[in-house]
């Protein structure tokens, strides 16, 4: 995973490294006769082996002299550019009081690793299921393509198939498939609300499930329309529209606007506030005429077989209906809470479907689990504090994420989790504890640089890394490394009285421009997020993504070994 070696380099071989810096050139071979000339791209520029806030030559790095007079919270970063670990000596007014923290980002700037489909929960065998289903749609996505090229050319000599518009009317019945749980599930429509895009959102609940009131459905409805819908739609982008013309003839039609949510039990035995919390199939975009191809008796289609045909978004039924105290339920109580966290999260699932899959050419495009979970938690957290706007706590106005127990402070508990690593089908827990971290990542993105950074990441043609960065530049945010770095900087800030500036979670007001689903703009304000020291659990493993290192400096002096490719924070206390 990351590098655990601890051995020191001789400063004779320090002084090569600190001295390789510049850029490469390109080669070609001298032609003879007919003899192809091979010519290789030129290389980007290198990193010096060295950057960051320190002067160093050889080993020997320097605090500058206004280190002396420096606040309390001041931060220095070195990074190590190389692949081999360095050991540097720093010489400058430190004493053992600073905090140093290390931390190490493994490489994956291409990006495709493990696959999600939009899941959140505690239950990997779920998430798994559905990583399973994914990657099992994208092995088969070109040739999902072609059907919707033979699609299409029907459609030029007979009536095109399609999944029209409906209009349903409260206790209306219609079946739905839970890709998940490989069953059809009977439900009854509960509420509906008009959307801001002339579309209507419509609540779902399952009929053998616990029961859904009409209260309960009217306020998941009516969040949906007034808030998560339009924030998303202004932050993000609509739900449907054109689509790639290789997936033309086997998609929802590009007017699309309704969504459905379907309120299931998706735990065996029914639990609120473990296991899945609810989650997004994007093949439900399908049309069930695709099945209809000859190829597909070859080809698994059951993609199209059992698609809902719908934008449709599955929550789990028990964790809106729980009650506090077990019998009164309140839209503030943690259920509900949480359901509409979730309900934020899921949804930027659907939206990044729309983007990352129908809108690019079939088969060209695998997501990651890391980037698209990021995205969700993001939006999840920025979603629910437009109608939970307390902050830390754990009454009725405190945040669903901030509350005791939830996200933030399991990330807080166990900081040290490898987003590019997270897969549900890995066997072990990592795909269900970088939920917290995703949070937190996507916290310290919306405090620290707002709301710009979504559109281009999650519309933009990149995926993994360079999407996130893509949308990192947009706000002049840096890249991950950095923010990893900046992310670990703030736990060794955490016991300041306001935050220091460019670290943790400060108070924000993020303002959204007037647009035809806010024509007098929005403001959504996000109260300051406080750590105690005590809170925080990073580890002094260097086998960790992140590490504390203990400093016991003689004269101003320490000798630290920086691991390869990694990033190291001196704090001033």
């Amino acid at each position: 995973m990351l590098s655990k070696k601890q051995n020191i380099i001789a400063l004779s071989v320090m002084a090569a490294l600190l001295s390789a810096c510049g850029g490469g050139g390109g080669s070609s071979s001298s032609p003879s006769g007919n003899q192809t000339v091979q010519v290789d791209p030129p290389s980007a520029p290198s990193k010096p082996a060295i950057t960051g806030d320190l002067s160093c030559q050889s080993g020997v790095c320097a605090l500058p002299a206004s280190a002396v007079s420096d606040a309390v919270g001041k931060v220095y970063q070195l990074q190590n550019n190389t692949s081999q670990d360095m050991q540097l000596t720093v010489n400058g007014p430190l004493t053992a009081s600073w905090n140093a923290v290390v931390t190490q980002v493994d490489s994956d700037i291409l990006g495709y690793g493990r696959v999600g489909g939009g899941a959140r929960g505690t239950d990997a065998a779920a998430e798994a299921a559905l990583e399973q289903k994914m990657q099992q749609f994208y092995d088969h996505a070109a040739a999902y393509g072609q059907i919707a090229g033979r699609a299409q050319a029907r459609m030029r000599v007979e009536k095109r198939a399609a999944a029209a518009a409906r209009y349903y009317a409260v206790n209306d019945s219609r079946q739905w498939y839970d890709s998940i749980g490989n069953r059809t599930l009977s439900t009854t429509m509960k509420a509906s609300y008009a959307l801001p895009s002339g579309g209507t959102v419509y609540v779902w609940a399952q009929n053998d499930a616990a029961a859904v009131t009409a209260q309960q459905a009217a306020f998941l409805a009516e969040r949906f329309a007034n808030s998560v819908y339009p924030i998303e739609a202004a932050v993000i982008s609509e739900p449907w529209g054109p689509v790639h013309p290789s997936w033309q003839g086997v998609t929802l039609d590009a007017g699309t606007k309704d969504v459905h949510l379907v309120l299931a039990q998706l735990n065996q035995p029914a639990s609120a506030f473990k296991g899945l919390l609810g989650y997004v199939y994007p093949p439900n975009a399908l049309l069930k005429s695709g099945a209809s191809d000859p190829s597909c008796s070859k080809t698994d289609c059951s993609v199209f077989t059992n698609s809902n045909e719908a934008l449709v978004t599955f929550l789990n039924v028990d964790t809106l209906v729980a009650a506090d105290d077990g019998v009164n339920w309140s839209q503030n109580g943690k259920g509900p809470a949480l359901a509409l966290s979730t309900l934020g999260h899921e949804y930027q699932h659907l939206l990044y479907g729309y983007n990352k899959v129908f809108r690019r050419i079939a088969g060209a495009t695998k997501t990651t689990t890391w980037e698209n979970e990021l995205a969700a938690q993001t939006m999840g957290y920025l979603v629910a504090a437009d109608t939970y706007q307390g902050g830390r706590g754990d009454n009725a106005n405190s945040h669903p994420d901030l509350r005791v127990g939830g996200d933030f402070s399991q990330f807080l508990a166990q900081p040290a989790c490898n987003l590019k690593r997270w897969s549900a089908m890995s066997g072990d827990s990592v795909g269900t504890t970088c939920y917290p971290k995703a949070l937190a990542t996507g916290m310290l993105m919306l405090h620290q640089f707002g709301a710009g950074v979504m559109k281009p990441w999650v519309t933009g043609s990149n995926v993994g890394e360079r999407a996130l960065d893509d949308g990192l530049a947009a706000v002049g945010g840096g890249d991950y490394g950095s923010l990893m770095q900046q992310l670990y900087t703030s736990l060794a800030l955490a016991d300041f009285a306001s935050w220091p500036t460019g670290y943790g979670f400060p108070a924000k007001q993020l303002s959204l421009p007037a647009s035809r689903y806010f024509p007098g703009g929005k403001t959504i304000a996000l109260p300051q997020v406080q750590i105690s020291p005590g809170e925080v659990q990073l580890s002094s493993d260097p086998a960790q993504e992140a590490y504390r290192l203990s400093l016991a400096p003689i004269g101003g002096q320490v000798t630290i070994t920086v691991p390869a490719n990694s990033r190291l924070s001196l704090v001033k206390r």
